[in-house]
């Protein structure tokens, strides 16, 4: 009699705590985007997509952590690629660029947008453990211990206000709940994947973090021209001279005939 009382009282303790478990489990994120394939080819001018979503949350959704207000955070970030970056330097009377440092790994597009201003949805550690901001995308990319106040004053080779930017369209947040956004992509996009990050924040804190792929792909004669260019370049080379000299040519031929 006494070891079925100890096992009843064992029990009713266990149920006891586990809706007090499942109140403390944060709620998640689910999404989807409208495109998953963007194709570039030569009469490519840019693209855009919309990302939908939900916050999902528990069963319970008694538990501080499961209540609003929620913040959503969207980050949009292109396939690596080489960068130098320059600092303007005056020499011997004359303006020129000096090579502060080169990075093998630099998002070649990089995007953010939030139902708020960044610096108002996290702080500072929660950016860096999250790796959140293009600034912090950099450091985790890269082996190097970059200072903050640098990467603000240096100038970045081939950035355009495209390529690295904070949205200015919001993103619509109904309830707490339902939410959706359209990203959009310039024309001078490369061929790769670019993840999308979406973070469910709570009081500068993320509670979750959802993520997926898009996959931006070359077609037609971009895409043979980027083929050859990258696994064949002396084939590459080969022919822009047979073209130069083709058209060299031919324009040689045109303007040399006499007017009658």
């Amino acid at each position: 009699m006494k070891g079925l009382m100890l096992f009843l009282s064992f029990l009713f303790y266990q149920i006891g705590f586990y809706p007090a478990l499942g109140n403390n489990v944060p709620p998640t994120l689910v999404m989807d985007l409208s495109k998953k394939i963007i194709s570039i080819n030569v009469n490519f001018s840019g693209s855009k997509f919309h990302i939908f979503g939900a916050v999902k949350r528990g069963f319970s959704q008694n538990s501080s952590i499961d209540q609003p207000p929620f913040d959503i955070m969207i980050e949009v970030i292109g396939p690596p690629v080489s960068l130098d970056f320059f600092k303007k330097e005056r020499l011997y009377g004359f303006w020129i660029n000096k090579k502060i440092q080169s990075f093998d790994s630099m998002p070649s597009f990089y995007s953010i947008s939030g139902t708020k201003p960044l610096e108002k949805i996290v702080g500072e550690k929660t950016k860096k453990d999250n790796k959140i901001g293009l600034f912090e995308q950099i450091k985790a990319s890269e082996n190097l211990v970059i200072d903050d106040d640098i990467l603000s004053k240096i100038a970045l080779t081939g950035k355009s206000e495209t390529t690295y930017k904070q949205e200015s369209k919001p993103i619509v947040f109904l309830e707490n709940t339902l939410f959706s956004t359209e990203i959009e992509l310039p024309t001078d996009l490369i061929g790769g994947d670019y993840l999308v990050r979406i973070h469910l924040i709570r009081f500068k804190d993320v509670l979750a973090t959802q993520e997926d792929i898009i996959f931006v792909k070359k077609v037609g004669i971009e895409q043979w021209i980027y083929y050859l260019a990258h696994k064949n370049p002396e084939a590459y080379g080969l022919l822009a001279i047979l073209l130069a000299i083709s058209f060299g040519w031919a324009a040689s031929i045109i303007f040399s005939r006499k007017a009658y």
